[in-house]
C-alpha cells in the first residue's frame, strides 16, 4: 500500500455508512434475494414513481431545457432560480425571512454535512472546535465526516419509558448545559437529526426552543437535519414544528422523496455560511446538478411537489410500520423487545434487553439467514465500545421494503431474537 496522510488513514478503518451502502448495493442490485430491512433506500411508491416518470418526460420534451440542464455549469450554490424558488416556498410554508441568498444547493445532504461539518470543527489556531451531538443515538453518516476523528462531543439521550414496549430518548437538559459551559469554546456547532436516523424521534418545539436559547447564549450554530421530515417528505407521524433563527442550520434533501439517485440537498442558513459554502464546493465540485432544479422548479412554486409528497408519502410509510409493530408485539415481550417511539422516518430502533451477543454478531448471523439490519453500535459517534452499551443490544430496520419482504424479514429476526435471548 502507498503511504496515505492522515486523511486517507482515516477512511481505512472500519467505516458503518460504508459499510451500509454495501449491503443496499448488495440486495439492491446485486443480489435481490437477500432481505433489505438495513438501508435508507426510499420504497417505490407508485403514485409518485408516476408523478416523476411524467415530471422527466416533460422535461425530455423541452430540447432548449434539456441541454441547458446537461450542457451548462451552475453556480456553485446551485441553480439561482431555483434557489428563488426555494426561498418562496419556504417564506409561504413556514414565514421564514429568507431570500435566495441564505439557499445552497448541494450533491445530496450527505454531502453538505462534510461541508458544514468541516466548517464548523477541526483547528482553529490552538483549538480544537468539536461538534456536540446532544442525543445519542445519532446517524451513521455523521462520524467519519470530520476531517478531524478528535472532532466529536456527544450526550447519550434520556431514556423515558413511555408505556411496556416504548420508550423515547429527550434531550439530558442538566447534562447539555453542563457540557456547554465545560465545552464553550471548543464547540463549532450542535447537530441534529430530525426525525432522527436511527429512532424517528422528532424534536419538539419545546426542545428546539431549549437549543436556540443555549445556541444564542454562547453563539454556536445548530445544525438540523430532516432529511425525512417535512416538508418533503413529509414521513412524519405525529407533529413537527420548526424554530427559525439566525443560529440554526436547516438540510433538506430529495433523496427520501424517491430520488436518491439526483442527489440533491438543501441547505438554509445565514447568507454568510450560504456564501462560505458556495466557495467551498467550488473546489470541490464546481457546481451541484442543474437536474432536479429544471425538472421540478415549477412544481415547488405551485406546491405541486408538497402537496404530492403529503397525499401518499406518510401514508406508505406508516401502514408499513404499523404491519412491523403488530408483529413484533405478537410474539416479543416486552421484556425481549423495547422499541423506541417512532414519531417520524421509516426506521424502527429496536432494543433487546436479553441478547446474549452484541448487534455486531447479531448483525453477522441475520445476514447468514438472508436478512440485512444496521447494528445499533455505529450510532454512537464519539463514544468508545466501553460507553456504548445500548447499542450493542440494538438494530435499526427500514420498512420501505414490500410487505412480503418486512413479513419475511420480521420472522427471521423474531426467531433469531427467541434464540439467543
Amino acid at each position: 500500500m502507498f503511504r496515505v496522510s492522515d486523511f486517507g488513514k482515516n477512511y481505512q478503518k472500519d467505516i458503518g455508512i460504508f459499510n451500509l451502502m454495501e449491503d443496499l448495493d448488495n440486495a439492491l442490485n446485486q443480489n435481490p434475494h437477500i432481505l433489505m430491512l438495513g438501508g435508507g433506500n426510499p420504497g417505490f411508491i407508485p403514485e409518485i414513481q408516476e408523478y416523476f416518470y411524467k415530471k422527466f418526460q416533460q422535461f425530455l420534451s423541452n430540447k432548449e431545457d434539456f441541454f441547458s440542464a446537461i450542457g451548462i455549469y451552475d453556480s456553485p450554490l446551485g441553480n439561482i432560480t431555483f434557489r428563488k424558488v426555494l426561498a418562496e416556498f419556504f417564506r409561504t410554508l413556514y414565514g421564514w425571512n429568507i431570500t435566495y441568498e441564505n439557499v445552497a444547493l448541494t450533491h445530496g445532504s450527505q454531502n453538505a454535512f462534510f461541508i458544514l461539518f468541516n466548517i464548523f470543527s477541526g483547528e482553529d489556531s490552538n483549538r480544537l472546535l468539536k461538534i456536540l451531538f446532544p442525543i445519542l443515538p445519532e446517524y451513521i453518516g455523521y462520524e467519519q465526516v470530520p476531517l478531524k476523528t478528535q472532532a466529536i462531543l456527544s450526550i447519550m439521550g434520556k431514556k423515558i419509558q413511555q408505556n411496556d414496549y416504548f420508550f423515547k430518548y429527550e434531550i439530558h437538559q442538566d447534562r447539555f448545559i453542563e457540557v456547554l459551559k465545560q465545552h464553550r469554546e471548543d464547540i463549532g456547532c450542535i447537530a441534529i437529526s430530525s426525525p432522527s436516523n436511527p429512532t424517528g424521534k422528532i424534536f419538539s418545539k419545546e426542545e428546539l426552543l431549549f437549543l436556540k436559547q443555549q445556541s444564542e447564549k454562547y453563539q454556536i450554530p445548530i445544525i438540523v437535519d430532516s432529511a425525512y421530515g417535512n416538508p418533503f417528505p413529509g414521513i412524519v407521524y405525529t407533529n413537527q414544528e420548526f424554530v427559525y433563527s439566525e443560529n440554526f442550520i436547516y438540510t433538506f434533501s430529495l433523496s427520501k422523496v424517491g430520488l436518491p439517485g439526483l442527489r440533491l440537498g438543501i441547505v438554509i442558513a445565514n447568507s454568510e455560511i450560504i456564501e462560505l459554502m458556495g466557495k467551498i464546493q467550488a473546489v470541490q465540485s464546481l457546481s451541484p446538478s442543474r437536474i432536479a432544479p429544471f425538472v421540478f422548479k415549477d412544481d415547488f412554486a405551485s406546491m405541486e411537489f408538497y402537496q404530492m409528497c403529503h397525499k401518499h408519502i406518510k401514508s406508505f410509510y406508516l401502514k408499513k410500520r404499523n404491519l412491523i409493530l403488530d408483529l413484533l408485539k405478537e410474539q416479543l415481550s416486552p421484556e425481549l423487545i423495547q422499541i423506541h417511539e417512532s414519531e417520524g422516518a421509516f426506521f424502527l430502533w429496536l432494543n433487546f434487553p436479553r441478547l446474549k451477543i452484541s448487534s455486531l454478531k447479531l448483525y453477522e448471523i441475520l445476514k447468514s439467514r438472508g436478512l440485512i439490519v444496521v447494528p445499533g453500535i455505529y450510532y454512537y459517534p464519539g463514544l468508545n465500545s466501553q460507553e456504548n452499551k445500548d447499542g450493542e443490544k440494538s438494530i435499526r430496520i427500514s420498512f420501505s421494503q414490500p410487505e412480503a419482504v418486512l413479513t419475511k424479514g420480521i420472522e427471521i429476526l423474531i426467531s433469531t431474537i427467541k434464540e439467543f435471548s
